[in-house]
């Protein structure tokens, strides 16, 4: 049996609405909830093009095993960052789906999507 690590990604906001030009901050946060430690989390940020990002990509190290394993707090099994996008100044009036991808372990992927509306 091979051990997979779980981990669940999660985003601060969905559907906000700004204007062409403005910026936007979204956290992400990264938890593992497996019983094996992660060494190496790789986040990249897909955004439109023409759409400014803030980093294009980050990456976690050393995330410790779940908070219910060896008594990790949340804090030891949890890695966050922020990341800014701001659509173009002529932007048009539309609803935009944005993400980020997280690739960890051996080969596991996660997509969260979220989107922001311009107006």
């Amino acid at each position: 049996m091979i051990n997979r690590p779980f981990a669940v990604v999660s985003l601060s906001k969905n559907g906000e609405t700004i204007a062409p030009g403005e910026e936007i901050s979204q956290t992400l946060r990264f938890a593992n909830y497996s019983p094996t430690a992660i060494d190496r989390a790789y986040v990249t940020f897909n955004s439109p093009n023409g759409w400014e990002s803030e980093p294009a990509t980050a990456t976690f190290n050393n995330i410790a095993a779940g908070p219910a394993v060896l008594g990790a707090s949340d804090s030891q099994n949890v890695a966050e960052t922020d990341w800014i996008v701001r659509p173009p100044i002529d932007a048009m009036s539309k609803k935009r789906e944005l993400g980020v991808t997280v690739e960890y372990g051996d080969s596991i992927s996660i997509e969260e999507q979220f989107t922001i509306n311009v107006e």
